[in-house]
């Protein structure tokens, strides 16, 4: 009875609510909701390819697409695929496919997963899949693959690799085709017919410009391989060598910056050398401009430079070299990471303190060892926010940039014409008359589940359609600190929540007033909307006693004037969720640093759930019931430090591990238990359940809980009291504690303090292991 009343739930609210990125399914298939899957395998149906008419674009996102059972599909050519650039996983069974063009799959460089069982293939070439260096299973069951031919030679490799079936069976060529017979690929001795090999002279190259080099390229294998030069500099001529070409390069240029490939192919395979080119070249400006927004805090001047060896940044005022914090002025994350071969930076200056005399003349200088280039920026005026503004600057025409004149009053305000005070005071008055009968609207009973057809979200104390709940048991007399609002300086954004923005900053603590201490620092957006003001003042008090080392450091509220602002201690490495990913075994394919981060070893995964484990403890000691309970909502500090917090961030940035229902209500359905689920009720038991989901995160590494399907898929899953599978790198030991917290009755669950020891003691017999290679930044 429950599982089907939690399918009827769930299946209203999907009717209500859910509108699938894939609602205009071409005809003949199926898109499963949520899914960004293609499914088409009734019989004979699919004439070609899936288009979707009213939204073409939409191919661009399609992760798998499955088409099965369609005798008109005979091949794979160069085209077809290419309208598919996120493909993950393709799915090509039981089709009539005979060929299998070179470029086939050049488009698709993501794919891990090709399945081409029950086709027409005698001949497999390697070209297709040469350069799919994602590709972890490819599987040609009941194909009729011939097994002489020495072009299949390469199926072998990746059989020893893993990524191909070594069960894989093929005829064998006897010239009488009555007599053929199966054998194993694997077991085939290819006679005459070697993978290729190949050597370079130098595999690494730095040059400065018009300088000149030459690298030789040679190869061997059976049959001869074929030796071909690949994204070679611009400047350059290729000459034949024995058994190999030379690559001559007659003058660098900074353009030849990157990645060059020699690669040997024959019948067999190819083999490929990759040769990292750089050519260091004097600084350049690009583009060199102001920022003045008011909806952020900070002014900012806003670079692109490129130069190699790395340019060193000055920054003059009017003439006077200014102190620059490096870290936090140039982005060196994302795209802008350095490294030996990026020609183009981007960078930012904020200031960390700003008024009237910071107005004046920027000059921006650059410089490495081959030189220098300036730009300047005139008459900047900072003390008046008008909005963003994007004045491109150059090293050699130096433009003025104007912003309007605002007369400034030392005592806190600003010198308007007369005729203005009126118009302004009239529009005050209608703006007050407003937000009365806004508020006399909305003071309606909002503590049902349901109101109106729309569900409201108790999920959250800072949820901003729900009043917060006092609970004095939460309070111990710990007074709020407020902060003078002058002692925090903002640097940039971070994120946006339920409340505003939240920012990085600094701030002169009272317990370092010498040194500035960095802090994240969430900002509300509109204290006069409904309870906003109330609730922010709550969860300050809350927040203020909260006190563990394993809880974000909470150091005060600004609040003498508006915007509201709460800070909080900074945490260097992020979100936990984010942190696994970067160092879990796909690491390679999620991030985009060319450094390669280890991956977290099972003691430090171990060491990351202790300590989130003493938070919840803690938090229980309390009778605080945190509500949001993931790995999105943990940060990560130095020597591996984890706490837990909740700045509202993760609802933008995670937007799909949160089910929307209505208007802003947010459900993390994921991690709710059963009881949440169908009553909105939360409780210490709740948060038991959320921490087990947690060590299932931990030891997925990152990984999204119930992936694959739609929340609507996940509600129900949980209603039938189904369970996620232990994942491989969780020890049986481990996975009996997550099993405790998943207990469908609240009061049958383990308590935290018990779950707390447990770990411990498995934590306590083998210590976590810091990294101090320098490829993790545990340290």
């Amino acid at each position: 009875m429950e599982r089907v009343l939690g399918y009827v739930f769930a299946s209203w609210i999907a009717s209500l609510y859910m509108v699938t990125p894939l609602s205009a399914c071409p005809e003949n298939c199926d898109c499963p909701l949520m899914e960004l899957r293609i499914e088409c395998d009734d019989l004979n149906t699919l004439p070609s390819l899936p288009i979707f008419e009213d939204d073409p674009d939409i191919h661009a996102y399609i992760e798998e697409l499955v088409i099965e059972n369609q005798n008109t599909i005979t091949r794979i050519d160069n085209l077809t695929l290419r309208a598919f650039p996120r493909l993950e996983i393709l799915k090509l069974a039981r089709n009539n496919i005979k060929e299998i063009d070179h470029d086939a799959f050049a488009g698709n460089k993501k794919l891990s997963k090709i399945e081409l069982d029950q086709n027409d293939l005698k001949y497999v070439p390697w070209q297709p899949f040469a350069y799919l260096f994602n590709l972890q299973e490819l599987t040609l069951k009941d194909n009729p693959l011939k097994c002489g031919q020495c072009n299949h030679r390469w199926l072998q490799e990746l059989m020893h690799e893993g990524k191909v079936d070594k069960e894989l069976m093929c005829w064998t060529e006897v010239g009488d085709a009555a007599k053929e017979q199966k054998v194993k690929l694997i077991d085939i001795a290819f006679q005459n017919c070697t993978l290729p090999t190949v050597n370079v002279t130098e595999k690494t190259v730095v040059l400065q410009e018009t300088q000149q080099i030459e690298i030789d390229c040679v190869a061997s294998g059976s049959p001869p391989p074929t030796v071909k030069w690949l994204f070679t500099p611009y400047n350059h001529t290729i000459v034949d060598i024995e058994n190999g070409k030379k690559l001559r390069v007659h003058s660098a240029h900074r353009n030849d910056n990157g990645k060059v490939l020699c690669e040997a192919s024959n019948e067999a395979g190819n083999d490929v050398q990759i040769v990292n080119f750089t050519v260091q070249f004097p600084p350049k400006i690009n583009d060199y401009y102001v920022i003045l927004e008011e909806e952020i805090f900070y002014k900012t001047l806003v670079f692109n430079i490129s130069g190699i060896p790395m340019p060193e940044i000055e920054i003059y005022h009017d003439g006077e070299k200014q102190r620059i914090d490096t870290e936090g002025s140039f982005l060196k994350s994302g795209d802008n990471t350095f490294s030996p071969t990026r020609t183009s930076f981007n960078g930012s200056v904020y200031f960390v303190r700003c008024s009237h005399a910071n107005n004046g003349n920027y000059t921006l200088i650059i410089k490495n060892k081959f030189g220098t280039d300036n730009a300047t920026l005139y008459n900047v005026t900072l003390v008046v926010d008008p909005g963003p503004e994007f004045v491109p600057v150059n090293s050699t025409v130096l433009p003025t940039y104007k912003t309007p004149i605002t007369v400034y009053d030392p005592k806190g305000s600003l010198t308007v014409p007369y005729v203005i005070v009126p118009a302004i005071l009239a529009a005050a008055f209608v703006f007050a008359l407003v937000c009365v009968i806004k508020s006399r609207h909305k003071k309606r009973s909002r503590h049902l589940p349901f109101e109106n057809g729309e569900v409201l979200d108790p999920l959250r104390p800072h949820a901003p359609t729900l009043p917060m709940v006092e609970n004095p048991n939460y309070l111990n007399g710990i007074q709020t600190h407020h902060i003078d609002r002058n002692k925090i300086h903002f640097m940039k954004a971070l994120g946006e929540g339920a409340f505003g923005l939240v920012y990085l900053g600094t701030y002169k603590c009272v317990n370092d007033p010498l040194n500035d201490t960095r802090v994240a620092v969430k900002r509300l957006k509109d204290a006069a909307r409904g309870d906003a003001r109330k609730d922010f003042e709550r969860e300050a008090e809350l927040l203020a006693n909260l006190q563990h080392d394993n809880i974000v450091t909470f150091y005060g509220v600004c609040m003498e004037k508006e915007p509201f602002l709460m800070v909080f201690e900074y945490m260097e490495n992020g979100d936990l969720n984010n942190y696994l990913r970067c160092r879990g075994p796909d690491a390679d394919c999620l991030t985009k640093d060319e450094v390669s981060l280890l991956p977290l070893t099972y003691n430090e995964l171990l060491y990351i759930a202790k300590q989130i484990a003493s938070g919840m403890v803690y938090m229980a000691s309390q009778h605080f019931v945190h509500r949001d309970m993931a790995t999105r909502n943990c940060l990560v500090g130095e020597r591996l430090v984890v706490k837990i917090a909740d700045f509202g961030m993760s609802r933008d940035v995670y937007s799909t591990d949160y089910y929307r229902i209505g208007g802003q209500t947010m459900l993390p359905v994921r991690w709710m238990p059963p009881e949440s689920i169908n009553y909105r009720t939360n409780t210490i038991e709740s948060d038991v359940w959320s921490y087990g989901v947690v060590l299932w995160e931990i030891f997925e590494y990152g990984k999204q809980p119930w992936f694959g399907l739609s929340n609507v898929e996940v509600i129900e899953k949980i209603l039938s009291n189904q369970q996620l599978e232990c994942p491989k790198a969780c020890p049986k030991e481990i996975f009996e504690i997550v099993k405790g917290c998943w207990e469908r009755k609240p009061q049958d669950r383990l308590p935290i303090k018990e779950i707390y020891e447990r770990i411990s003691k498995f934590s306590e017999v083998m210590p976590p292991f810091l990294d101090m290679s320098g490829k993790n930044t545990l340290v």
